[in-house]
């Protein structure tokens, strides 16, 4: 490639090559318009051009065809992560653990409540027999509450599944 500014060289080999009737013509018209140009001159710059408009749109090929790959490119990685979330989203998290770990503190709550009760009770002096029968009405309703929340729990995955 010529550095701006300087003139460039011209070959000393020629290239002798018959044209086209109708390109030599015009090729002749365009050296007669500019004064001081001769054909091969003319000829020189139109050649000149050819190639740089081939380098240019062989250049513009090159971009376009690393555009599409870098296009495809992203829409495969768009489409792994697309589905990698999808796969995730159906995954649901155990929950026997968390059922196990609530069931646990429900218990102990249960119990602690149940000797405050009958302490209390039996302080306030009601009869062991009363004290008994209250505590076992009280440990009923727990347990139908608690069924009533574990079917809640456990049903709940299955809706969405259907959905």
């Amino acid at each position: 490639m010529p550095i701006k500014g300087r003139p460039r060289l011209v070959a000393s080999q020629a290239s002798g090559t018959k044209l086209f009737v109708d390109d030599l013509r015009e090729v002749i018209k365009l050296s007669q318009t500019e004064p001081r140009k001769t054909i091969s001159d003319t000829l020189r710059e139109l050649v000149h051009e050819a190639l740089i408009n081939r380098r240019r749109q062989a250049f513009q090929r090159d971009q376009r065809e690393v555009h599409l790959t870098e296009q495809q490119a992203a829409g495969n990685e768009l489409k792994e992560i697309k589905s990698l979330l999808a796969k995730l989203a159906t995954q649901q998290p155990p929950l026997q653990p968390y059922l196990t770990e609530i069931l646990g503190f429900t218990i102990a709550a249960e119990m602690k409540s149940h000797l405050l009760l009958q302490n209390f009770l039996l302080s306030r002096g009601v009869s062991e027999e009363a004290v008994h029968k209250l505590v076992t009405d009280q440990e009923t309703r727990s347990r139908q509450h608690v069924e009533t929340i574990l079917l809640t729990i456990l049903q709940s995955p299955s809706q969405k599944e259907s959905k």
